[in-house]
C-alpha cells in the first residue's frame, strides 16, 4: 500500500485522466456535439425525423426542439469556456467567446424565434437568417477551443516531448561510459 495519498488522477497512455475533471469536459464536448445536431435537423437521428415527420404538428415540433437545442448549446458552449479558461494561457480569445454566446444568450436568442396569426391559429417559425448567423459562430468556437485545449493538457497529457536523437545519444554515452 502506498503512502502517496489517490486524488481520482491516474495516467494512461498520454490521455490526460483527472476521471471527475475529465467526465465533465467529455459531458459537454458529447452535448455540444448531439445539441449541434438537433439545433441544425430538430432531431437527434435520421429515423427520428423520418417517424416525426408524419405527426401532426411536425413543423411547430421541430421549430420548438430547434430553437431549445440551440438555446441548450450556448448554455453548454459557455460552460465548457467557463470549466477550461483556467487552464488556458492566451484568455482573451476565450474571454472574446464567453462575451459572444452571452451576447447571443441574452440578446440574440429572444428574437430567433418568430411568430404570426394566422386565423386563430398561431403559427411559429424561425429568423433563419439570425439562427444560421449564432450557429454558424458557435460552430466556429467549437473548431478553435479544441486546439488550445490540448495545447494546454486540457485534453491529452504530454509529460515530455520524445526526442529520439537525445535518447540515441543517452544509449551511445552509456556504451562509452561503461553502462
Amino acid at each position: 500500500m502506498s503512502d502517496i495519498p489517490s486524488y481520482g488522477e491516474s495516467e494512461t497512455g498520454n490521455w490526460n485522466v483527472n476521471r471527475e475533471y475529465i467526465q465533465i469536459l467529455a459531458e459537454h464536448f458529447h452535448y455540444i456535439k448531439m445539441y449541434k445536431e438537433i439545433a441544425k435537423f430538430g432531431t437527434s437521428t435520421m429515423f427520428d425525423d423520418l417517424n416525426m415527420m408524419f405527426q401532426k404538428n411536425y413543423n411547430d415540433y421541430v421549430i420548438t426542439t430547434r430553437l431549445k437545442a440551440l438555446e441548450r448549446l450556448l448554455y453548454r458552449m459557455k460552460e465548457l469556456l467557463t470549466d477550461t479558461i483556467f487552464a488556458i494561457d492566451d484568455k482573451t480569445k476565450y474571454e472574446e467567446y464567453l462575451k459572444d454566446l452571452t451576447f447571443f444568450q441574452e440578446e440574440s436568442l429572444p428574437h430567433v424565434k418568430t411568430t404570426f396569426q394566422n386565423g386563430n391559429k398561431v403559427i411559429i417559425g424561425i429568423n433563419d437568417k439570425l439562427f444560421n448567423s449564432i450557429y454558424s459562430k458557435i460552430d466556429e468556437i467549437d473548431r478553435n477551443i479544441k486546439t488550445p485545449m490540448n495545447r494546454n493538457d486540457l485534453l491529452f497529457y504530454f509529460k515530455e516531448k520524445f526526442d529520439p536523437k537525445k535518447y540515441k545519444d543517452s544509449i551511445k554515452e552509456s556504451f562509452t561510459e561503461g553502462g
